[in-house]
């Protein structure tokens, strides 16, 4: 799971347009994430959150958080469309929303034109703005041109931590300490996965001399078997299957597809290597875990049980 960062120096330039007069309002502090990357199980979404001590202008924010990638997916200012996701937020990056002070940029912002106070609100995703987690009294947009949201610490008028203000998306005037990054991955499709198919226990015996042990891979119904990219899948997140034609093994993804348990669906057919396999485990019972993707980047996965003996 590769994550790219690009760290950098934001100095930015206000034009006061009439005056013939320039700002400069420089944030010197490098950007840094708080933690790694943290997955909502609701939504198997994956979040961070991004320190820059001197601040950070939402416009800014918003540029540096689609410049992140994590496990080949961009990143984008968090769009905060649920309570369950407001308190996951609130939740897991406490440093993000000091109590009585400013907290961190999330994704929402007011075209030019709206309607004040509290016309016209955005997703920077597109998505409905219909959640809202206002602090007491705001939006409010005082002084005018608050057109951007973060997470406020100060609890003003009873407010909850971590509820919204708005605040100007173009200066630094209030220096809002750092920016929330979603990154929308996809929950897995459920597949059904069959390990050594048409045996009840699944046994595997240490001391055979079999090289083989077969699993299958089913999709949902609307998915073909030949979807499957056989390169990203993993036993247990750790052994991939084997693919080499010259241990008779088809040539072609079709080649791949069988209906092994007769139910009239194709499935993925897999081989994995036996001494692989009993590496990663002791005598017993144990869930196995098979895990990939589709090659349009659709992650699935599904599991079985295995029975591991060693007749010694």
């Amino acid at each position: 799971m590769k994550r790219i960062h690009k760290n950098s120096v934001i100095i930015v330039v206000a034009i006061l347009i009439g005056m013939g007069l320039f700002t400069v309002v420089a944030a010197s502090s490098q950007a840094s994430p708080i933690s790694s990357p943290v997955q909502n199980p609701a939504n198997c979404h994956y979040y961070e959150a991004v320190s820059v001590p001197g601040g950070i202008i939402w416009q800014d924010a918003k540029v540096a958080a689609e410049s992140l990638i994590f496990m080949g997916y961009q990143g984008h200012l968090v769009t905060i469309t649920s309570q369950q996701e407001q308190d996951f937020i609130v939740t897991t990056f406490p440093q993000a929303i000091i109590p009585g002070g400013l907290g961190y940029w999330i994704g929402g912002f007011q075209p030019p034109g709206s309607p004040e106070p509290d016309g016209g609100w955005e997703w920077v995703t597109g998505e409905p703005f219909v959640y809202t987690n206002w602090m007491t009294n705001e939006p409010n947009n005082a002084p005018p041109g608050e057109d951007a949201i973060h997470l406020d610490g100060r609890q003003i008028g009873g407010s909850p931590l971590g509820a919204w203000n708005d605040v100007p998306s173009y200066n630094n005037m209030y220096g809002i300490p750092g920016y929330i990054v979603e990154y929308d991955i996809p929950c897995p499709l459920e597949a059904i996965v069959d390990i050594k198919p048409g045996s009840d226990p699944n046994t595997i015996n240490m001391k055979s001399k079999g090289r083989w042990i077969i699993a299958t891979v089913e999709l949902p119904e609307e998915y073909q078997c030949n979807q499957i990219n056989a390169n990203t899948i993993l036993w247990d997140g750790a052994i991939s299957p084997v693919r080499d034609p010259k241990y008779g093994w088809a040539k072609s993804e079709d080649s791949y597809c069988v209906d092994e348990n007769g139910n009239g669906v194709l499935e993925r057919l897999l081989k994995f290597d036996r001494s692989d396999i009993e590496i990663l485990y002791g005598p017993g019972e144990h869930t196995v875990t098979i895990s990939g993707e589709l090659f349009c980047g659709m992650p699935f996965e599904g599991s079985d049980t295995i029975r591991v003996i060693d007749p010694t």
